[in-house]
């Protein structure tokens, strides 16, 4: 893992680090949309047992995340276009493109374009259903194209919406209750110590703490530091917003597009 990290590095590309057979970042990640990281840094993430993703947006890179096989055939009839370098997931297809220009992020039907502002799973990580991710061809090349149009039917503006805003109304809650669910609190804690029924402790990520206090109440998803880092408890949600410099709305769009 750590060699391949260092090579698209080399490429100019930014690696980052995640949480083994899962795809949430396992390092606060939005700096490395505007600085590529040392090999140092690359040498420290990988000395223990990874995922590995790469930003999206370097060099202009693009990632055409194709939801399923049938999505990706349809699309490879139609278009015609050269092969490019193309990984295999759980589900359907990556298709790796570099543009003359950068764009954000954005979504079709069965079709998820990650450009700037984004980051996608790279081989030989392992898919939270343990399907590994595997190229079609290691020695095919990330074709060049001009514009995002060259690859697929773009409506007019589409390229300019990073993420799909989560749902406000009646549907709200739910969606809040659905990320919540999809995500153990004890899943951001590796190292935790029990503390009583439900409860836990572990050294606070947020200050230099020599002796346990942060708490973890993993049957209502609660958190806090008794040091005073939360001055209110924090839920998985708000976990997320924290580590990924994200709004609460835009964790949960994130969180709700990694489920």
């Amino acid at each position: 893992m750590l060699d391949t990290a260092l090579n698209w590095l080399h490429q100019g590309i930014a690696p980052i680090p995640v949480l083994y057979q899962d795809k949430r970042p396992a390092i606060r990640w939005r700096e490395f949309q505007k600085r590529l990281p040392t090999e140092s840094e690359i040498k420290s993430w990988f000395s223990v047992k990874r995922n590995l993703a790469i930003v999206t947006g370097w060099r202009n890179l693009v990632v055409v995340d194709f939801d399923d096989f049938q999505a990706f055939n349809d699309w490879q009839i139609k278009s015609n276009l050269p092969a490019t370098y193309s990984v295999l997931t759980a589900r359907g297809v990556h298709c790796y493109y570099f543009l003359e220009n950068p764009i954000n992020g954005f979504a079709l039907p069965g079709i998820d374009v990650k450009a700037g502002g984004g980051y996608v799973l790279v081989p030989p990580s392992v898919h939270p259903s343990g399907v590994s991710y595997v190229p079609l061809d290691k020695s095919a090349p990330i074709l060049s194209v001009d514009v995002i149009g060259d690859i697929l039917d773009v409506p007019a503006g589409a390229q300019t919406v990073t993420k799909p805003k989560p749902i406000r109304g009646n549907g709200w809650g739910d969606l809040v209750s659905r990320v919540k669910k999809s995500y153990p609190i004890l899943d951001f804690f590796p190292n935790v110590k029990k503390s009583g029924n439900g409860w836990y402790v572990t050294k606070c990520p947020y200050h230099d703490d020599r002796n346990p206090s942060f708490w973890i109440d993993a049957k209502r998803g609660l958190c806090g530091c008794f040091a005073g880092c939360t001055k209110l408890p924090w839920d998985v949600i708000d976990l997320w917003a924290v580590e990924n410099d994200l709004s609460i709305e835009e964790a949960i769009a994130d969180m709700q597009d990694r489920m």
